[in-house]
């Protein structure tokens, strides 16, 4: 019996979401000390700038985290600084790149 592989993690949307999540609160945590976050799981239609009060350089901060796991280039950091909300930076992963996590 050939036994089945699983998925890698980044394919599987709930596990994105989370690492997602989780990552811009620790990057909007460490811009701001003491700034209070909404308890997990924040909804996919949270408004970074809205909801949780980052500003541009919160998000650069965290757009630049992201793209340093997914090994993203910069043309996917625009489509991250564009996106408002937590569904959006997941949906503006890059494709897969030889030789890095695929986003």
């Amino acid at each position: 019996m050939d036994p089945v592989a699983p998925s890698p993690w980044w394919q599987d949307a709930p596990a994105l979401a989370r690492v997602v999540r989780d990552l811009l609160a620790a990057e909007l945590s460490l811009a701001r000390p003491g700034r209070v976050l909404p308890p997990a799981p924040w909804p996919g239609s949270i408004d970074l700038g809205a909801d949780l009060g980052a500003d541009s350089l919160d998000l650069m901060a965290a757009a630049t985290a992201l793209g340093d796991l997914f090994g993203m280039t910069n043309d996917a950091g625009g489509g991250l600084l564009a996106a408002r909300t937590l569904d959006g930076w997941i949906a503006a992963r890059a494709p897969p790149c030889p030789g890095t996590i695929p986003g």
